[in-house]
């Protein structure tokens, strides 16, 4: 455990394959520190969930959720993903993780851009089994209203619903800024830096889709 890069607090992790355990990891906040990290140093492939942080007087033996089924969303592996900025060349897609025992369930997802355009893509039956992943294509194609403006922020949410279409699950939401690639900047090639400050509102006027007031 690190506080602004300093180390606070460490807890051994021992676990057979397939094993789930449970593990605390003790510290003493640091007064004014504007970021916690928590780093796990593993061989091999390991699940994180159910992450916890409360005041040990208040932490329960075991972390249960408050709904059915949760959804965590994430990037593929891009040049600039850890900044959720994806190039034209690179596919788009987000991965999604659902936990929970959801047979006869269903991931809904929609997409909204900056000129508040929404698009739902196919929703995505859940089979048994208690984690489910996979990718969702969150722009369709030019012939599509919405697969028209393929550059900008886009924020893709998403959430499970049972068979009577009651949502089970919290809302897990992700903004992803998708970029022309520079043309001095070849795939795989570093150096690029982009600041953005895209706002997901639909403008009040926009000369190519007409006057929305």
């Amino acid at each position: 455990m690190l506080a602004e890069r300093r180390p606070i607090g460490s807890a051994p992790i021992e676990a057979a394959p397939g094993e789930w355990r449970s593990v605390q990891v003790r510290f003493e906040p640091v007064l004014e520190a504007q970021a916690y990290t928590l780093r796990l140093e593993l061989e091999g492939n390991g699940w994180l969930d159910a992450v916890q942080v409360a005041q040990e007087s208040e932490l329960g033996e075991r972390y249960t959720s408050g709904y059915a089924a949760e959804v965590a969303l994430g990037t593929l592996l891009g040049e600039a993903a850890a900044a959720r900025i994806q190039f034209q060349d690179e596919p788009a897609e987000v991965q999604y993780a659902v936990t929970g025992m959801n047979e006869g369930r269903t991931l809904r997802v929609r997409v909204v851009n900056v000129y508040g355009q929404a698009y739902e893509p196919e929703p995505v039956p859940l089979e048994f089994g208690y984690t489910r992943y996979g990718g969702i294509t969150y722009l369709p194609e030019r012939d599509h209203p919405f697969g028209r403006h393929p550059y900008g922020a886009f924020r893709v949410e998403a959430w499970v619903e049972d068979d009577q279409g009651t949502r089970v699950s919290p809302m897990e939401e992700i903004v992803l800024l998708r970029v022309p690639r520079p043309p001095l900047l070849g795939p795989g090639r570093a150096g690029f830096a982009l600041w953005s400050s895209h706002q997901l509102h639909p403008p009040a006027s926009d000369p190519r889709q007409g006057d929305r007031n």
